[in-house]
């Protein structure tokens, strides 16, 4: 039987994780592999992919047979399989791309039911989540030991040992993500005396928010050596109003350009901008060309004290292109941000650095090479996952009962 692969992102956005899926996907018809993807058709995405040779189909449709199944963001991987079910004997791979999301229920906090109906009914959503991530670290081990987990980087290797175990987390492979190809490369950064130009690249919403936001703060300390911040923002999102607000805050003047496609955000960021500041794909992306990049890194709460360490992407370790600050093992050694500017004043030869580094490590080819055959190695099959991909009908009921009833004491009636 002839070798072929369905991909699993269903997808209405376009981030990090589409761009790393039209990349690979493009690899795929260049190489003559059959596969399709499992996404919105109707979006911007879908219509890429389309053009791109790959065959799309919604999740509301019926699965088509295939003997491999690749879900290349592991935080869908509930929905991936459950959509799957059909096909128990698919072998199935996924990639942690994004660390915590891969161990932590999609499921509404603790402090929504306890705002909206009292301790009684946060207790029960308490003891939900708890059951939830525990089916959930379940599947990734059985994923972990049978060959159909990968780790991006790192940070992910962290979480994973910090949820799985040191045993199993080091027997998962480590695979970075590709940068762009065919880049055309700074011959130098420019500085333009008495202001600092800074480009982000990336969606805004809650997680990236959170990075943003903390990096803001920190162009305070450079305030006292230069005239003014430019903070050039390629990106959109519901965050937006909360990033106008910070910068404003911080008396950082805020240039918006909203959504571009990749080569054109690129560009208005490499010409205009003297850093980029970014995570995963994105901070991939403006370092290729040689911007001075350093990565930003988000935490679950938009609170949480701001960012105080920083990497420029040739500094990083294991590939991490961004990690969770308020996670237990987070590495909280680097640069604060007067070392970056100092750097990125007195070192000119941190624009062939920062492309050599991305050069060297995150060559596509060598990695969608290297990503294929662990999607075709994998002997775990859909059908070992279905028992632990636990269902969310009973908990979305019991969250409908509590909007329905202010009295908790009646729902167990």
């Amino acid at each position: 039987m002839e070798r072929n692969i369905a991909i699993y992102l269903n997808s209405a956005g376009f981030g990090g994780a589409e761009m790393l899926l039209l990349r690979f996907c493009t690899h795929l018809t260049k190489n003559s592999i059959p596969h399709y993807v499992v996404s919105e058709p109707d979006t911007f995405f879908g219509t890429e992919l389309e053009n791109n040779g790959t065959i799309v189909i919604s999740a509301r449709s019926a699965p088509i047979r295939a003997t491999h199944y690749f879900v290349p963001y592991s935080a869908m991987i509930r929905e991936a399989i459950l959509w799957a079910s059909g096909f128990p004997e698919m072998k199935l791979l996924t990639w942690i791309i994004s660390p915590n999301e891969s161990f932590t229920p999609n499921l509404p906090f603790m402090g929504f039911a306890l705002r909206n109906f009292g301790y009684e009914a946060a207790l029960v959503s308490s003891h939900i989540q708890f059951w939830q991530r525990k089916r959930l670290i379940n599947l990734k081990q059985k994923l972990g030991v049978g060959g159909g987990l990968l780790l991006m980087d790192g940070a992910t290797k962290r979480v994973a040992t910090y949820f799985l175990g040191e045993k199993i987390a080091n027997s998962i492979p480590l695979l970075p993500i590709p940068s762009p190809t065919g880049i055309k490369r700074l011959k130098k950064h420019k500085k333009e005396d008495g202001v600092l130009n800074i480009g982000y690249l990336g969606r805004i919403e809650n997680m990236k928010f959170s990075a943003l936001s903390g990096f803001i703060s920190n162009t305070l300390a450079y305030h006292s050596l230069c005239e003014r911040v430019n903070l050039h923002l390629v990106g959109n999102g519901p965050r937006i109003d909360s990033v106008r607000e910070a910068c404003q805050a911080a008396g950082v003047y805020l240039f918006e350009y909203g959504f571009m496609e990749n080569e054109a955000a690129r560009k208005v960021i490499v010409e205009n901008c003297d850093i980029g500041a970014a995570m995963g794909t994105a901070a991939l992306d403006l370092a290729a060309s040689g911007l001075p990049t350093i990565i930003i890194d988000p935490s679950l709460v938009d609170n949480f004290k701001p960012q105080e360490i920083f990497h420029f992407v040739h500094e990083i370790e294991e590939f991490t292109l961004g990690e969770y600050r308020d996670f237990p093992a987070y590495d909280s050694h680097g640069n604060t941000f007067r070392d970056v500017v100092s750097k990125l004043l007195s070192n000119r030869l941190l624009v062939s650095k920062e492309a050599d580094y991305v050069e060297k490590h995150h060559d596509p080819e060598n990695i969608f090479a290297k990503l294929l055959f662990y999607v075709f190695a994998s002997d775990v099959e859909v059908g070992e996952l279905i028992e632990d991909t636990a269902s969310l009908t009973s908990y979305i009921n019991l969250v409908g009962r509590f909007r329905r009833r202010k009295n908790f004491g009646s729902l167990l009636s």
